[in-house]
């Protein structure tokens, strides 16, 4: 799993964003699982990894994939 670190609307404020691993979340909590390793994102990582606004990838009509 990734986890990003994003800030909040208070100032300080940061909350976890999971951006990759949704499945693996599943099945842990489908079996019982204790323990789910994970990354964790600092808030410098994270706006490495961000696309700046307006820049997010279309989908193609038709083919279901991205336009990049």
């Amino acid at each position: 799993m990734i986890i990003a670190t994003v800030h909040g609307s208070d100032p300080g404020e940061r909350l976890a964003l999971l951006i990759d691993g949704t499945c693996r979340l599943y099945k842990a909590h489908a079996t019982g699982a204790a323990h789910l390793p994970a990354w964790v994102l600092t808030p410098a990582e994270t706006l490495t990894i961000r696309a700046p606004r307006g820049t997010r990838a279309t989908r193609r009509p038709g083919t279901g994939r991205s336009g990049r």
